[in-house]
């Protein structure tokens, strides 16, 4: 219950529509028990009484004289309306109740995603993107029929529950009592079945998120599968996922089953004991047959909003487990925030500086006590063997990660204390890992931009400092041309001039390169890094590069070994030295010569 209240609170900020709705449920309820409330005055007066009757509404019409027959369509006509006006309230009921719940599950999914986007670099690399996908589009499409069709059954059956059973009490008291005493009996199952439901919906809905991950795996990387003759292996895990996934889905109906059946009988029960009493009144001349009639609709009209609140009380716990899976991400607190007093970061001027910085994924040392300064316009490179925190170390600085120990200082002003987006406004990064988004190519360049028009020469004149131009002409749309999902239909080079246009697009004040230029042939690749001198001047650049020969020219190169620095100097001095640096240089040199 306390989740499904914490979900009805995503209903808040439309309250006044839930309120209209609910005023519509109250006089449906009213409307279903006048048409029931009429059936009397058919028996006992239209068939049964004498000729002329006296005729009345309580309240609305005054008693008058008509006879049987004229009394007979008089009601069906006052039925024919009590239903219609039924209709309509039935009607406004739904539609504004599911006008808010799509609402507010639009405001949860959002909720949700931001939530998401906020989070820190660490909590995507613990998450799959799977789970996480089947999460914001199953699980909670799962909750919104909680807050549309059951919310609005989970209030009005209530109300239709309490006006029927005023009218029954009014109408006979003693069998009434006979008719409630069976509800405690059935809440006691009905309690027990929601909790397995929620149980077996949220062990159900992890299984879909691995059927949900499988896929997405195997299609990211279809390359991969297909290279390796993985196809069948992949359609076999996907098959077990389904599998398992079947599994909970039976359980979930073997006891969503059950459960109605129970209800049954226990309705029959006291349907019975009615029946049974309700006739021996009838017998003996304390209830009139009118009444009796009357009761027993009524009560069979009780039994439709009870048999649907169990069935909605089966849906509200299975929707539950996936709240539960929601909420598990909505209450996970790593959220990286501004400061309290966090201050907007001036225009990068001096210099950055690494102070006893230290980092660890988890209990695993990759970064020891780096102490560093960079002064603005210098080019550094960072270089080490796999794994020795290169990426690690230019990920601190727009705060993809915090240290665990030390500080990063950009012109005296430690990082943590300046907001986030003003930090990063001024970092550009060009991965080895390149994504491009499913647009035109000219809309990948400008992504970083907030302007709405953004002049075609400025974005040629990016182009072309990437090296990009002549390949996008060639193009059937040119600058127009859809890349594809992650640039699928262009090639991995341009892929990576796309990548570094974006970059430079952006004007940053600090660039970094990690392995930029990766999936370049040689002879682009050697274009490529003239025009990047050109345009590294005046800012500050991070290179990681793995081909040494490609940063012999930095102005301070810095070896990474052992989670710390090892060397810090410029090329000829580093070769000097005869330490890591030039073991690596000679590993690499030896390594081309056996490939030519």
């Amino acid at each position: 219950m306390r989740l499904y209240l914490r979900c009805l609170g995503y209903l808040k900020p439309y309250y006044k529509i839930i309120s209209i709705s609910v005023i519509c449920m109250i006089f449906y309820a009213f409307f279903n028990m006048v048409s029931i409330a009429l059936l009397e005055p058919i028996i006992n007066k239209a068939l049964m009484g004498k000729d002329p009757v006296l005729f009345s509404i309580p309240l609305i019409v005054k008693p008058f004289q008509v006879s049987k027959l004229q009394l007979l369509a008089l009601i069906s006509c006052i039925i024919i309306v009590a239903y219609f006006l039924k209709g309509i309230c039935d009607y406004f009921q739904s539609y504004f109740t599911s006008y808010a719940g799509s609402r507010a599950i639009i405001d949860f999914r959002n909720e949700f995603y931001e939530h998401i986007q906020n989070q820190p670099m660490r909590f995507f690399t613990q998450k799959r993107v799977g789970e996480l996908m089947s999460r914001i589009i199953n699980d909670i499409e799962n909750i919104h029929d909680s807050l549309t069709v059951i919310f609005s059954n989970v209030v009005k059956e209530p109300i239709t529950i309490i006006i029927l059973t005023i009218f029954l009490f009014k109408t006979n008291w003693q069998l009434s009592l006979i008719a409630i005493f069976a509800f405690p009996i059935a809440i006691y199952p009905l309690n027990k079945f929601g909790r397995k439901i929620k149980k077996i919906g949220y062990n159900k809905q992890k299984r879909m998120a691995d059927v949900t991950n499988a896929i997405h795996e195997s299609i990211a990387g279809i390359e991969t599968v297909k290279i390796f003759g993985k196809e069948e292996e992949e359609a076999e895990k996907l098959k077990e996922n389904q599998l398992n996934l079947f599994k909970f889905a039976m359980k979930k109906a073997k006891v969503k089953a059950l459960a109605p059946p129970i209800m049954e009988l226990v309705g029959a029960i006291g349907v019975a004991m009615i029946l049974y009493i309700g006739g021996m009144q009838v017998i003996r001349g304390t209830f009139d047959i009118g009444q009796f009639f009357t009761f027993i609709l009524a009560l069979s009209a009780l039994y439709r909003p009870i048999k649907s609140l169990t069935q909605e009380n089966n849906k509200i716990q299975a929707s539950m487990g996936s709240a539960q899976r929601v909420f598990e991400i909505l209450d996970y607190q790593e959220i990286l925030k501004d400061a309290p007093n966090a201050i907007e970061m001036l225009p990068f001027e001096k210099d950055i500086i690494f102070r006893n910085v230290s980092f660890s994924y988890g209990h695993k040392p990759i970064l020891k006590n780096i102490n560093l300064e960079v002064k603005k316009g210098e080019i550094i490179a960072i270089v080490g063997l796999s794994g020795e925190g290169k990426t690690t170390l230019v990920n601190l600085i727009p705060r993809f990660y915090d240290p665990i120990e030390g500080s990063i200082c950009i012109d005296g002003c430690d990082i943590k204390q300046v907001k986030l987006k003003s930090l990063r406004k001024q970092i550009a990064i060009v991965s080895q890992e390149t994504f491009l988004f499913n647009d035109t190519i000219r809309a990948n360049i400008a992504y970083g931009s907030n302007e709405n028009q953004i002049a075609d020469e400025k974005i040629v004149e990016i182009a072309k400092a990437a090296s990009a131009h002549e390949f996008i002409e060639k193009l059937t749309n040119g600058y127009n041309t859809i890349v594809g999902e992650r640039g699928a239909q262009i090639s991995g080079g341009q892929r990576q001039r796309i990548s570094i246009a974006r970059a430079l697009f952006k004007n940053p004040s600090i660039l970094i390169l990690d392995e930029a230029t990766s999936e370049l042939d040689s002879e682009v690749e050697k274009t490529l890094q003239e025009a990047l001198e050109i345009l590294m001047k005046g800012r500050t650049t991070f290179i990681i590069a793995h081909r040494l020969s490609t940063i012999v020219h930095a102005d301070k190169i810095v070896v990474l070994s052992k989670s710390t620095i090892a060397e810090i100097g410029i090329h000829e001095e580093l070769i000097k030295k005869a330490g890591v640096y030039k073991k690596l240089y000679e590993m690499q040199y030896k390594t081309r010569e056996l490939i030519l």
